[in-house]
């Protein structure tokens, strides 16, 4: 079995990155040390799971729909009702209701 070599890092630099190491584990910068010369067993990092934003998205996404889903309806119950009133249409009589049309019953309604 071969002995491992001394590292050839500055001492300067191996504070700095034990101090990093020790930050983002939540250790000592002693002990963060001790393991990057190998005279300690490592700390195992910390499992962070990341939130998945994908649910969230697709919550908000049913949600908007949803919104515009009811102002266009709210949009289409206004204009239908603004040209019943301005026409002074039977609501009985309209029989097809289109993007830009209503074709109404002319036996139903005056016309």
């Amino acid at each position: 079995m071969s002995e491992e070599k001394p590292l050839n890092v500055p001492e300067y630099l191996l504070i700095r990155s034990a101090e990093a190491r020790a930050k983002h584990l939540g250790i000592s910068v002693e002990q963060a040390l001790a393991e990057i010369k190998g005279e300690s067993q490592p700390v195992e990092e910390p499992i962070v799971e990341e939130p998945v934003a994908e649910e969230v998205v697709e919550e908000h996404v049913a949600e908007v729909e949803e919104a515009v889903e009811e102002a266009v309806e709210a949009a289409l119950d206004n204009w239908i009702q603004d040209l019943i009133d301005y026409y002074n249409i039977n609501p009985e009589a309209i029989l097809e209701i289109g993007d830009d049309y209503i074709i109404v019953d002319c036996n139903k309604t005056q016309c």
